[in-house]
């Protein structure tokens, strides 16, 4: 099992860590990708995180799965044509497609969450509607093969539902015990 997690400057440094932290204690191998093909990508507080690989030494069709963090630099994921056409190429296979915040709007764009339910950061609501994506006005939601959450807020909520879904129930309760979520 190998997932993606393609990065951007400017990207939300907690929705990043926190659900790579999630995914990572479940043993899942998780890759964060800078698309700028820069070894060290900026958040969007200014925090440099060093990623594990560069989109240029990768293919994105050997992954199982994608994860896309939100932030101010989410606008950013339309300038990669190749990830774009992965994504859309993941969603017709029926891999786990993910994304949360401002993220979302990218999956709408594409048309893969048309007439699916789906969460978006509250300022995008509009967005999603105009791409006949049925809101549900709570944190994390998942419709079939897409995983979608609100904001930084759901960011551990949203790595153990990617948990749950790669995995299985039982690895999301052994993993929220090594939280202590009650």
């Amino acid at each position: 099992m190998r997932v993606a997690m393609p990065i951007v400057s400017d990207f939300e440094l907690l929705e990043m860590t926190a659900t790579l932290d999630i995914l990572r204690r479940a043993s899942i191998n998780v890759d964060t990708i800078s698309l700028e093909n820069t070894q060290v990508v900026y958040a969007s507080n200014k925090v440099g995180v060093i990623v594990d690989k560069k989109i240029e030494d990768i293919n994105l069709k050997d992954y199982d799965s994608i994860i896309l963090t939100g932030g101010k630099g989410t606008i950013k994921y339309f300038e990669y044509k190749d990830l774009l056409s992965n994504i859309v190429e993941f969603n017709k296979d029926k891999k786990l497609v993910s994304a949360i915040c401002q993220a979302p709007t990218i999956l709408a764009n594409l048309g893969i969450l048309k007439e699916k339910l789906a969460t978006v950061f509250p300022n995008f609501n509009k967005e999603l509607i105009e791409n006949n994506v049925i809101i549900d006005k709570v944190g994390v939601v998942k419709d079939s093969n897409i995983i979608t959450a609100t904001s930084v807020n759901y960011s551990i909520e949203f790595g153990l539902e990617i948990v749950e879904y790669l995995l299985g129930i039982e690895k999301r309760k052994e993993i929220e015990k090594q939280i202590i979520r009650y």
